[in-house]
């Protein structure tokens, strides 16, 4: 379950395409910061970021609800 509401809707566009992170923030986020994030694997938006990074990276406000899992190891 995702819910995603925001101030003015986005593009529909970006939110369908299946982006890479990299190229969701390119222009918004510094070099070294998506460097690093691809380097410990973080590459591939979960559903959630793929919906509200463009409207968040704009400049608009986003209330966000995501389901997610909880994994506990012993």
């Amino acid at each position: 379950f995702i819910a995603v509401s925001c101030v003015a809707n986005t593009d529909a566009d970006i939110s369908q395409k299946n982006l890479t992170l990299r190229e969701i923030c390119q222009g918004h986020v510094p070099e070294h910061i998506l460097l690093r994030a691809e380097e410990v694997g973080f590459v591939e938006p979960t559903d959630v970021q793929r919906e509200a990074l463009p409207m968040l990276l704009s400049g608009r406000d986003c209330i966000l609800h995501a389901q997610v899992t909880f994994l506990r190891c012993f």
